[in-house]
C-alpha cells in the first residue's frame, strides 16, 4: 500500500469518475462543494418585461432565488484480513482496479440520489404510457410504436421550447435499462422515428443522447413509476470534492483487520423542476 498515496488514490478515483459520468455530464457541475457542513446553493433568475409608458416608473421585473442542494459524504470500504497483507491484492496494478471499482460504486450511488431527487421534485412536463405499454413495451404494430414515439417527442419538444436552448448536448434522456432496451427498438418500415445510432450502442432521440441506468431504490422503471426523464443543465446540479483515502492508506481496526476506505463529498439536487420532462409507466 506504500506505493499508493492518498493523493494518487484520489487521482485514480477522480479520473475514473470523470470518464464514466455518462448522463451526469449533462448536468450543472460548475459549483464547488463547501468545506465542513456548510450549505451550497444555486441561484435562479426570472425576468418579466413591461411596456415603456411615459410618466410610469420602472418597476422591478427580475427576481432571483437560491435553491439549496444536498451536501453529504459517502464512502466505500475494503476489509483486508491479516493473511491478505502479504498477497498480491495490494500490488499497484490491483490497487488501481480497486480504486476504479470504488469510483464506480460511488458514481452509482450519486446517480441514484440524483434520480430520486428528480422523482421527488415532480417534473412539470409529463406524459403517461398507455395501459400495457410500460417501459415502452409494444406489440410491434406501427400504431403502438408511433404512439410511444409521439409521447417522448411531446415531452422533448416541450422541454426544448421551455428552455429556449437548441443545443442537444445541454439535454439528456435517462431511462431505466428495461425502458431503454424497448425504446431503442421502436422502429419499423412504416414508422422510423427520430432515433439515431453512432453505429454502436450510443443512441440519440432528436439529437439528444439517450442513456440507460439500472433501477434505483426509488423504483425507477416499475409500474406507475417514472421510467424516463428529460433533463437540462439548468435543471440539475451535481459536483464532488476531491476523493481521498481515510487515514491516508491502510487503516488498522480493532478486529485485527485493516481497511481501505475511499471517501468523497458531493453536492446534488434539482434546481428547477417546472421545465423538466418525464415519462410515467402505466399501472399495468
Amino acid at each position: 500500500m506504500a506505493a499508493t498515496t492518498s493523493t494518487e488514490w484520489g487521482y485514480i478515483v477522480n479520473k475514473s469518475m470523470l470518464a464514466n459520468l455518462k448522463w451526469l455530464k449533462h448536468v450543472n457541475s460548475d459549483l464547488g462543494v463547501p468545506v465542513g457542513k456548510g450549505a451550497i446553493t444555486v441561484q435562479t433568475v426570472d425576468s418579466t418585461a413591461a411596456a415603456v409608458a411615459d410618466g410610469t416608473l420602472v418597476s422591478n421585473g427580475t427576481t432571483t432565488a437560491d435553491v439549496s442542494l444536498t451536501v453529504a459524504a459517502y464512502r466505500v470500504g475494503l476489509t483486508i484480513e491479516p493473511h491478505m497483507l502479504e498477497s498480491n491484492l495490494l500490488e499497484p496494478k490491483n490497487l488501481e482496479k480497486i480504486a476504479q471499482n470504488h469510483a464506480g460504486a460511488l458514481l452509482k450511488t450519486f446517480q441514484d440520489l440524483v434520480i430520486q431527487a428528480i422523482a421527488t421534485g415532480t417534473p412539470g412536463i409529463n406524459e403517461t404510457l398507455p395501459t400495457g405499454q410500460s417501459n415502452f413495451r409494444t406489440d410491434g404494430t406501427d400504431g403502438e410504436i408511433a404512439q410511444n414515439l409521439r409521447l417522448m417527442g411531446s415531452v422533448v419538444g416541450q422541454c426544448v421550447a421551455a428552455h429556449g436552448n437548441l443545443d442537444p448536448q445541454d439535454f439528456a434522456i435517462v431511462m431505466d435499462r428495461r425502458a431503454w432496451g424497448n425504446f431503442v427498438s421502436l422502429k419499423s418500415t412504416a414508422v422510423m422515428g427520430p432515433m439515431t445510432s453512432d453505429g454502436g450502442f450510443n443512441w440519440s432521440f432528436m439529437g439528444i443522447p439517450v442513456y440507460s441506468i439500472a433501477s434505483s431504490s426509488y423504483g425507477f422503471g416499475e409500474l406507475s413509476k417514472y421510467c424516463a426523464f428529460v433533463t437540462n443543465k439548468q435543471n440539475l446540479a451535481f459536483a464532488w470534492d476531491a476523493p481521498y483515502l481515510h487515514g491516508g492508506g491502510l487503516v488498522p481496526y480493532g478486529d485485527s483487520t485493516h481497511k481501505i476506505i475511499t471517501v468523497v463529498r458531493a453536492a446534488y439536487g434539482v434546481v428547477e423542476d417546472d421545465y423538466m420532462g418525464s415519462i410515467t409507466n402505466s399501472a399495468s
